[in-house]
């Protein structure tokens, strides 16, 4: 049988499209086992002896709500949430001191910044967690929620883990956007649960882990076995470069329960500036994944092939409710919520948008972050430092007036 040019060209589109949604379908589906068959074992309270490091920058949405989550929670008298704030200036300030006036035995508040780390959420965290005092740390992002099945998961996948290797172990879990409003919201919500999630599903196939620093639980020993925190800051990328640290050397667990973001209200300039951002990070840790991989994954390709010609309109609609269809499950999964019928209506939009992202990423390698211009090198290595003109502010001292730098 004789096959023109662009017969031929027609049968490896479709097929390049057919491949790319069965091995997206088996990341959503690997999700769905971990999320519903992975369940954690029970902990006991004298488990819970954690010190939570929440870096705080501006008002976060829900940010009371948030911190409410964290103060409910039900752990013996030595937990501690730790309240890290660059500068005396910064507007999250008066919410974490009216948090450590009402839970005075729970929360505490670090006011500085470490001047020699280049990353800023880094630079944070490194002056808050010398003033940790328990062992196990918890890294929990500002605009995150928790409860406290998520909270007894997380210590109990760390339990199990060094149980079965005594290696250094870092514990992570899946992301989902929750709540928010607006058309910027609505592809966030979705992304988020049904890229992020299946993706890093697939990349457990070769070994690879995808660590995403909204909730990171680790020992101090074991943070210290792979360079100290402070090392990671030269990045941009601190979360994954973290999870290829530990990897190397231990062990890099995820849990079953999904960390939950809280979004407000978003442009979209904002959003789209975010995920430019994120688009020029994986290019930089891992580029051959993101020139191939990564550009078979958005359904906005076979929908430039079936204008071009190359596929036909009945699998680009196939490819389309399929797409919607993964959003619609991973965000249920991990939310245990129904998705709003908007979002999932708004998935072509979104994909679009990613792509254009995407590209976006290829010429740029400058991009804005916590209101500063940096500018991004191989494995998001920061060659631009993120810190303003006269360093960080390194106040050295919290609510109670003790001395707070790094000892």
């Amino acid at each position: 049988m004789n096959l023109t040019g662009n017969t031929l060209a027609n049968i490896l589109a479709a097929f390049a499209a057919f491949v790319a949604a069965v091995i997206y379908t088996y990341g959503t589906v690997a999700m769905l086992f971990r999320t519903f068959w992975s369940k954690p074992r029970p902990v006991n309270q004298s488990d819970l002896k954690v010190s939570v490091l929440k870096p705080m920058t501006g008002l976060d949405p829900s940010i009371e709500q948030n911190l409410t989550t964290f103060a409910e929670l039900k752990a013996p008298p030595e937990f501690e949430v730790i309240l890290c704030i660059a500068t005396a200036s910064d507007d999250a300030l008066p919410v974490a001191r009216q948090f450590v006036a009402r839970y005075p035995q729970r929360f505490k508040l670090v006011i500085g910044a470490n001047p020699t780390v280049a990353n800023g959420k880094v630079a944070q965290l490194s002056v808050g967690l010398a003033r940790a005092r328990n062992e196990l740390i918890w890294v929990s992002d500002s605009n995150v929620e928790t409860s406290q099945v998520f909270f007894e998961a997380l210590v109990s996948t760390w339990i199990s883990s060094k149980k079965r290797d005594s290696r250094p172990t870092l514990i992570h879990s899946p992301v989902v956007a929750v709540g928010g409003t607006g058309f910027a919201a609505a592809l966030e919500r979705t992304h988020l649960a049904s890229f992020l999630n299946p993706t890093a599903e697939l990349g457990f196939i070769v070994g690879e882990h995808i660590v995403v620093g909204k909730s990171l639980l680790f020992h101090r020993d074991d943070m210290k076995a792979v360079g100290g925190l402070e090392k990671f800051g030269a990045y941009l990328a601190e979360d994954y470069m973290l999870g290829q640290a530990f990897a190397k050397i231990g062990v890099v667990q995820r849990t079953q329960l999904a960390t939950r973001n809280v979004i407000g209200h978003i442009d979209l300039v904002t959003w789209f500036k975010r995920h430019i951002r994120w688009a020029l990070i994986r290019k930089s840790v891992k580029r051959a994944e993101y020139f191939t991989f990564e550009l078979c994954a958005y359904t906005a390709v076979p929908m430039l092939l079936a204008f071009a010609g190359l596929i036909s309109w009945k699998l680009l609609l196939v490819l389309l409710l399929h797409r919607a269809l993964v959003d619609a499950v991973s965000y249920a999964a991990l939310t245990h919520e129904v998705p709003r019928v908007m979002d999932l209506l708004l998935s072509p939009v979104k994909e679009i948008a990613i792509l254009i992202a995407w590209v976006a990423g290829i010429f740029t390698t400058q991009v804005r972050w916590r209101d500063r211009d940096v500018r991004v090198g191989r494995f998001s290595l920061l060659l631009t430092p993120e810190m303003p003109a006269g360093g960080w502010e390194v106040a050295k001292s919290d609510s109670a007036g003790r001395r707070s730098g790094p000892h």
